[in-house]
C-alpha cells in the first residue's frame, strides 16, 4: 500500500508561522507538600525539662543549706532569748516553718551547685521542708526521752533537755535527712500530676486552635494531599 505523501504548508501557512509569536507551552506545575519533616521533639520516655526531677543528691544538697540557715536561726535565737538552754539544743532543735521557709529561700542556689534542668516550685519547696520537718520531730519524739513530767510546757521541756539528748536530736535530724530525701521523689509525682495535666490539655487546645485556624491549603499541606474522589 503507498504511503501517503505529506502535504507541505502553502507559502501563506508560512508566512503566518513566521508572524505568529513563538509561545513555549507553559511546563505543568504540579505543587507537592513538602512531606512534614519530624518535629524536634522529646524521645519516647523522657520527660520535659518542666517535669524533670530533681535528684536525691540536689534534695540532699538542698536540706543541707536550709540546716546551715537553721544554724544562724538557731544562734540568733539563742542570742536573744534562750541563754538558759545549751547552745547545740538551739542549733540542732529544728523548727518546722524555718526549715519550710529555708527550703524555699536556698532552692535556686541549690539548683546551681546541682545542675538540675529546672527550679523547685513553690509547693514542693514547702512539700520538702514539710517531710523532712515531720520526720525529724517523730524520730525525735522516739531517741530523745528528756523530762516525763507532763505539766511541763514546750519551752520548758526544750530547757531542760541535757548534752546527751542533744546527741539524740541530731541522730534524728541525720535520719530525718536521709529519709525525706529517698521518700520525697514519690511525693513529687503526685505534686506535678496537676501541673502535668493542665500542661497536656493547654497543648492539645493550642493544636486545636491552630488546625482550626489554618486554611485548608495549609492543612492539606501539613497533613498531605487528600486522594480526589
Amino acid at each position: 500500500m503507498p504511503a501517503k505523501k505529506r502535504r507541505r504548508p502553502t507559502p501563506a501557512q508560512r508566512a503566518a508561522a513566521k508572524l505568529a509569536p513563538a509561545v513555549a507551552p507553559a511546563p505543568e506545575t504540579t505543587a507537592r507538600a513538602k512531606p512534614a519533616t519530624p518535629g524536634r521533639g522529646r524521645p519516647a520516655g523522657r520527660p520535659a525539662v518542666d517535669e524533670a526531677k530533681w535528684s536525691r543528691l540536689a534534695l540532699f544538697e538542698l536540706l543541707m543549706l536550709a540546716f546551715a540557715l537553721q544554724l544562724v536561726v538557731g544562734l540568733i535565737t539563742h542570742l536573744i532569748g534562750h541563754r538558759q538552754r545549751l547552745l547545740i539544743i538551739d542549733l540542732l532543735f529544728f523548727q518546722a516553718p524555718f526549715v519550710m521557709a529555708g527550703c524555699v529561700l536556698a532552692a535556686p542556689l541549690a539548683k546551681r551547685l546541682a545542675h538540675q534542668p529546672r527550679g523547685l516550685r513553690l509547693l514542693e519547696s514547702l512539700s520538702l521542708g514539710a517531710v523532712f520537718a515531720l520526720l525529724a520531730l517523730l524520730l525525735t519524739s522516739v531517741l530523745v526521752r528528756g523530762s516525763n513530767s507532763a505539766s511541763l510546757t514546750a519551752d520548758q521541756y526544750i530547757d531542760r533537755l541535757t548534752s546527751g539528748d542533744a546527741l539524740g536530736i541530731g541522730v534524728a535530724d541525720v535520719l530525718a535527712v536521709l529519709a525525706a530525701v529517698q521518700l520525697f521523689p514519690g511525693l513529687q509525682r503526685l505534686l506535678s500530676a496537676p501541673g502535668r495535666r493542665a500542661q497536656r490539655r493547654l497543648l492539645e487546645r493550642r493544636a486545636a486552635g491552630q488546625t482550626k485556624g489554618a486554611t485548608p491549603a495549609a492543612r492539606d499541606a501539613k497533613g498531605g494531599t487528600r486522594p480526589r474522589r
